[in-house]
């Protein structure tokens, strides 16, 4: 049985009533990475998830963990799974400590107290674990949240949302909690809003909308696509589409209005300014450009 993939959705569907959540998604997650989720709201993520995790039965397809069919293989493809969905509910009289000890003898693991003390040192709430819920932050929680999903050693954790509510520094100390994570040797899935945060915590990511896949990759290799040179012309712009088209090293060449939107090297923005001078094609300004997570997902997601 193959264990590349730590996650495999083939087909996915969810309908509720005439409304369809989560339409024939197909998705590959592979084993040791940090995949980001991402979608506009509404975009079937926490649905999806639910079917992960065997909360919601899907209306057609089926989805994989490690290898296992979770809808008729339960126990073995969520053995090794931890989860946090939103917003982390405990009792909020209890300590950090007793909430954790409530939750491992419900799921009968074994030497509890250790298990319990070492996800307390690597979420960094330790020196707090005594203290009653209700008095963490917000960040706090979310990271008790998290402590809870790998009381069971999991080897893939999913994480909806889990900068939800946090202020920039309990996000900082989310990010860097991941990222020991996944140093640790744990498969990441995470849902997130912060598409800033996603960029430099992932290595890849899927983007849904109304429930259909619209783009996944390497960040790194997503981002690429919007690398190149930008150019803004007084007139003309078919005219030197058509002719930046005929070079072998632009890859493509569209324009925007009178933006010409150019994929080819940043180096050679000269060479492309020079070209367009000598056709008596006026240049207004000329610039290359990098695009971020955000900008890429507001393209993908803003399309019709």
């Amino acid at each position: 049985m193959s264990t590349e993939w730590a996650i495999e959705l083939h087909a996915l569907t969810r309908r509720f009533g005439q409304r369809t959540a989560v339409d024939a998604l197909s998705l590959r997650v592979p084993r040791g990475s940090v995949f980001g989720f991402l979608g506009p709201n509404g975009a079937g993520k926490t649905t999806t998830i639910a079917m992960l995790l065997g909360l919601v039965r899907p209306t057609s397809g089926h989805a994989t963990i490690f290898g296992h069919d979770v809808q008729h293989e339960p126990t073995a493809a969520l053995q090794r799974v931890g989860a946090m969905i939103e917003y982390p509910a405990f009792f909020p009289y209890l300590s950090g400590y007793d909430n954790l000890r409530v939750l491992a003898r419900a799921d009968g693991i074994a030497q509890p107290h250790a298990r319990i003390q070492q996800v307390l040192v690597l979420v960094d709430l330790a020196a707090r674990s005594k203290d009653r819920f209700k008095t963490y932050s917000q960040g706090m929680k979310q990271r008790l949240g998290i402590a809870a999903a790998l009381l069971n050693q999991p080897d893939l954790i999913m994480l909806d949302e889990p900068t939800n509510g946090l202020d920039p520094a309990g996000t900082v100390e989310m990010r860097g909690l991941i990222r020991t994570l996944a140093s640790a040797g744990h498969t990441v899935f995470m849902s997130s809003h912060l598409l800033h945060e996603v960029e430099q915590i992932c290595d890849q990511v899927a983007i849904i909308k109304q429930g259909k896949l619209i783009a996944s990759g390497k960040v790194a290799e997503l981002l690429h696509r919007g690398h190149g040179i930008q150019v803004q012309v007084t007139a003309q712009a078919e005219a030197a589409v058509a002719l930046l088209g005929k070079l072998d090293w632009i890859n493509s060449v569209r324009h925007e209005g009178l933006t010409l939107l150019i994929d080819a090297p940043n180096e050679r923005a000269a060479e492309i300014n020079a070209m367009l001078t000598r056709n008596d094609i006026l240049v207004a300004e000329i610039r290359t450009r990098e695009e971020s997570l955000e900008a890429f997902f507001l393209e993908v997601t803003e399309q019709p």
